[in-house]
């Protein structure tokens, strides 16, 4: 995904202008992970909401 086709509210969230380059698709990155690995993350919440 170039920056161009980064959203706005996207676009104002991101403070550095050079992180823009690094979206993607996520199909983009299927290349990255063997098939059949379990994939997982934490510490998102929602917008406002304290941690």
């Amino acid at each position: 995904m170039a920056s161009s086709m980064a959203s706005a509210a996207l676009k104002s969230r991101i403070k550095r202008p050079s992180m823009l380059k690094k979206l993607c698709q996520p199909q983009d990155l299927l290349q990255h992970f063997p098939n059949g690995a379990y994939i997982g993350w934490s510490g998102f919440t929602g917008v406002g909401y304290p941690k």
